[in-house]
């Protein structure tokens, strides 16, 4: 399974997912990790549907965040990408807790900037 999680530049989870600097995708069954540039999070209007677009070309499975933007949202649950919600800045402690299945999916988001 491919978990990603936006990334602010202290490699802590990010506030946002669309206008965060990086992604780091987690690879569950390799345990392998991997940092992406989200080359979204630059753009004047549009970043969450762009960098939405991003995590499908990238095969991932569910998306720990948060925040989500409701076109985001709509894009990425129509690609059947799982969504969560963080409980803090801690990637690890977030990764361990969805594999626990102790997160909760992510059910409000918000409206467009």
């Amino acid at each position: 399974m491919i978990i990603l999680i936006p990334v602010d530049q202290s490699g802590e989870v990010n506030d946002s997912f669309a206008r965060a600097p990086r992604f780091l995708i987690y690879d569950s069954e390799t345990q392998e990790k991997t940092l992406l540039e989200n080359k979204a999070s630059l753009s004047s209007g549009g970043a969450g549907v762009k960098a939405a677009q991003h995590v499908i070309d990238l095969k991932v499975d569910i998306i720990l965040t948060p925040r989500l933007g409701e076109n985001a949202a709509l894009i990425l649950s129509k690609a059947d990408i799982g969504i969560y919600k963080t409980v803090n800045k801690d990637i690890e402690k977030n990764i361990n807790l969805f594999l626990a299945n102790k997160l909760s999916k992510l059910e409000n988001f918000s409206s467009g900037h």
